[in-house]
């Protein structure tokens, strides 16, 4: 796990360049608490079952899916898509909803 020297006061500025030294998988972990301490912030009174649904709404896809999913939309913008690549597009548009 990676450390980053935090002072007591620190500004927003030195905040996220102390978040901008984490490694990927770091980022997203601390991303998802961030998401989780927001959900809990805007809505502290939901029931546990739906704030849950609510961090799985607001969670992104693993980094390769939104790799695929960007190159099948900018294929799409150039009209160079394929019917089958169509098709996974259209099956992770829906799984995005």
């Amino acid at each position: 796990m990676t450390t980053v020297e935090v002072r007591t006061q620190v500004s927003l500025y030195d905040l996220l360049n102390g978040v901008a030294q984490l490694d990927t998988p770091e980022l997203e972990r601390f991303v998802a608490q961030v998401l989780a301490l927001r959900a809990k912030r805007l809505a502290p009174s939901l029931p546990k079952q739906e704030a849950e649904l609510l961090l799985k709404i607001n969670q992104r896809w693993p980094v390769e899916t939104q790799h695929r999913y960007d190159e099948l939309a900018a294929k799409q913008r150039a009209e160079t898509l394929m019917a089958s690549e169509q098709q996974e597009l259209f099956g992770l548009i829906d799984q995005s909803e």
